[in-house]
C-alpha cells in the first residue's frame, strides 16, 4: 500500500511525528550514528534529504535561497555536494527537547525532511539507474557487481571474467557516447550485456547481500528512518511524497516561508516521481522471487512502521 492522507496538515503532520516518537520508544531509540542534516541560515531551518523523496527540489531551493545571500560562493548549478558547508557534523549531545543537537544549529531550530513509501523510492531508483549513462555513472558504485553477483557463475575462469568485465565496460562506453539513433552491436555471447544493465531482482539481491554484511549504506535505497536517524535527529515535520501537495503549504507556513512557495514549486523535478507509477512498481515486484520479496520488505520494516 502506498501512504497517503487526507486528513488536514496540521493533524497529519503532528500525529505522524507522534506517532514516530511511540515507534522510536518502542524499539529503544535505536542510533544509526547518521548525520544527514543541513542548517540553511537563510531560511533557519534545518533540512535532511532523502534520496528519490523530493531531495532535487528541496536541494535547488535552498541554492537559490543561498545564492541570494552569498551569491559568491553558491553556483548557478550547485548541489548537494557544494551545500556540504551547511551539514551538521557537531553532535554535542541531549537537548531537553531532542536526543541529538548540534553546535552550529540554533535550539529552536525547526528540523523537516520528506519521505516516501520505500519501495517507490527503490523502483525510482531502478528505473532511472537503467539509463545508458547512468549504467555507467554507477558502475563501479553497484551495477558491476550485482550484475556479475548474478550472471557469471564460480565455475568461470578469472581469465574469463575479466575479459567478459573488459568486453562489457567497452560497449557500455562506447554506448553511452553514441545517441540512441546510432547502433552498436551487442555482444550476445557475454551474459553481462545480455541485457547490458541490472535487473530489479538484481538489485534487489545486491542490497540483501550488503545487509546481511553490514555495509549498505548507500542512500538511494538504505530506509530513511536509519539515513535520517529518526530516533535521534527528531524531526519537527516530516512531509510524505505522496502528499506533497496538501502539506508543503502548511509546511512552508510554519518554516516563515511562505513567500516562496511559487519558488518552490519551480524548482520541482517530477522525473522521479513519475518513474514510480503504481505499474512500475508492480512491474518491478513481479520480477521477485517470493524469498526476496520477504527480505526486502523486512530491510524496510521500520520505515512501513515509522511512516504508516
Amino acid at each position: 500500500t502506498i501512504y497517503t492522507s487526507k486528513i488536514s496538515p496540521n493533524r497529519t503532520l503532528t500525529e505522524r511525528t507522534d506517532h514516530i516518537r511511540t515507534v522510536c520508544k518502542k524499539h529503544g531509540n535505536p542510533n544509526f550514528h547518521s548525520f544527514n542534516l543541513y542548517y540553511f541560515p537563510s531560511a533557519q531551518a534545518t533540512w535532511a534529504p532523502v534520496f528519490k523523496a523530493g531531495s532535487t527540489t528541496w536541494k535547488r531551493f535552498f541554492c537559490d535561497l543561498e545564492r541570494r545571500i552569498d551569491s559568491a560562493n553558491i553556483s548557478e548549478d550547485c548541489n548537494l555536494r557544494e551545500l556540504t558547508r551547511f551539514q551538521l557534523f557537531d553532535p554535542t549531545g541531549r537537548h531537553s527537547s531532542r536526543n541529538r543537537t548540534f553546535k552550529t544549529e540554533p535550539e529552536d531550530s525547526p528540523r523537516f525532511t520528506t519521505v516516501r513509501h520505500p519501495l517507490a523510492r527503490l523502483v525510482s531508483h531502478y528505473r532511472n539507474s537503467i539509463k545508458p549513462h547512468e549504467v555507467v555513472a554507477q558502475w563501479g558504485i553497484w551495477v558491476r557487481d550485482a550484475i556479475v553477483e548474478s550472471r557469471i557463475t564460480e565455475i568461470v575462469s578469472r581469465t574469463e571474467k575479466l575479459r567478459l568485465l573488459n568486453e562489457a565496460e567497452k560497449y557500455l562506453r562506447i554506448k553511452n557516447k553514441r545517441s540512441a539513433e546510432d547502433s552498436l552491436t551487442l555482444p550476445e555471447d557475454n551474459p553481462i550485456l545480455n541485457p547490458p544493465y541490472a535487473t530489479f531482482a538484481e538489485l534487489v539481491g545486491y542490497i540483501i547481500r550488503k545487509e546481511r554484511n553490514g555495509k549498505n549504506a548507500d542512500g538511494h535505497w538504505q530506509p530513511a528512518s536509519q539515513w535520517l536517524d529518526i530516533c535521534q535527529n527528531e524531526f519537527d515535520y516530516i512531509m510524505k511524497l505522496e502528499d506533497v501537495t496538501q502539506e508543503l503549504p502548511y509546511l512552508l507556513s510554519q518554516l516563515n516561508l511562505t513567500d516562496y512557495l511559487g519558488l518552490h514549486r519551480t524548482k520541482a523535478n517530477s522525473s522521479g516521481k513519475d518513474s514510480a507509477t503504481k505499474s512500475n512498481i508492480e512491474k518491478c515486484l513481479s520480477q521477485l522471487s517470493f524469498a526476496q520479496q520477504v527480505e526486502i520488505n523486512d530491510f524496510y520494516k521500520l520505515d512501513y512502521e515509522a511512516f504508516e
